[in-house]
C-alpha cells in the first residue's frame, strides 16, 4: 500500500512498559508539516497528532477594465461652447 508511519515514541506508557499503539498512517509524507506525541499525563494513552499542509486560498479575481487608444483621433472630438 506504500504508507509511511509516521509516529515513532510510545503511545502509551506505564510504570513497566512502553508501547507504540496509536499510528498515523500516510501515502504522501511531504504533505505534513510535522506530527508528533502530545506528551499530557492525563492517563497512560498519550495523544497524538499531525499537522497537514493545505494550499493557501486562491485570491478571488477581480478585472481591470480599459481603453484602448490605439485608433484614437484627437480631430474627432467635438468641443461644445459654453455660452
Amino acid at each position: 500500500m506504500n504508507l509511511i508511519q509516521l509516529i515513532n515514541s510510545p503511545t502509551r506508557i506505564t510504570e513497566t512498559t512502553e508501547s507504540l499503539l496509536d499510528i498515523i498512517l500516510v501515502s504522501l509524507p511531504s504533505l505534513v508539516w510535522s506530527s508528533g506525541v502530545i506528551n499530557a499525563p492525563i492517563s497512560d494513552h498519550l495523544p497524538v497528532f499531525a499537522e497537514r499542509k493545505v494550499k493557501p486560498p486562491k485570491p478571488t479575481p477581480y478585472y481591470i477594465l480599459t481603453r484602448s487608444f490605439k485608433s484614437y483621433d484627437p480631430n474627432c472630438l467635438h468641443t461644445q461652447s459654453s455660452g
